[in-house]
């Protein structure tokens, strides 16, 4: 998934094109990292994690499906942003369709 296709899949659950950006930072290193909901932060290999802030002034790390830390490619991490927020739209909101 591209940022492209990220910002337009958003758009389908209801954010703005401004609101989709805003939910991810691409930082360039762990010291870079910002209030947005999802950090991806380079790891190497073409590999990023993605970090959330903790609300005191700290961030943890994403678990991924095997319950580790999130470790992917950029488009694995719109990926995941994604399947969060749709996760997070069918808790509160029901199904987008």
């Amino acid at each position: 998934m591209t940022l492209d296709t990220f910002i337009a899949k958003m758009r389908e659950l209801g954010y703005s094109k401004a609101g989709a950006e805003d939910l991810i930072w691409v930082a360039s290193s762990p010291d870079d990292l910002t209030q947005a909901p999802f950090n991806l932060v380079p790891c190497g290999n073409e590999l990023f994690r993605i970090f959330k802030p903790d609300g005191r002034d700290g961030y943890f790390a994403a678990l991924g499906s095997d319950r580790l830390p999130f470790e992917g490619t950029l488009e694995e991490a719109y990926n995941y942003v994604y399947r969060d927020r749709l996760e997070t739209r069918r808790r509160y909101f029901g199904s987008p369709e």
